[in-house]
């Protein structure tokens, strides 16, 4: 088993009467819902071919993901 680590999608839904509802969408990453088990966010089962995109810690997946951005200042040429 594994969570995801980093920003998630979180829906909350309110309700005021029978006909009124709405619909709230936002980006979060509240450090205490990987606190656990159990777990705030879901739990994904994962085999062999999905390791590799897994991460041991947070700060493994962040170095990560800093390895594919251009270094700062760099800009692509448009050619």
């Amino acid at each position: 088993m594994a969570i995801k680590l980093g920003l998630r999608e979180i829906v909350h839904v309110q309700t005021g009467d029978r006909q009124d509802w709405r619909q709230i969408t936002v980006i979060e990453d509240d450090p205490s819902w990987l606190n656990g088990p159990p777990y705030a966010v879901t739990e994904t089962v994962f085999d062999e071919d999905d390791i590799e995109t897994c991460y041991p810690t947070r700060v493994e997946m962040l170095a990560d993901q800093a390895d594919d951005l251009p270094p700062p200042g760099a800009e692509e040429s448009i050619g």
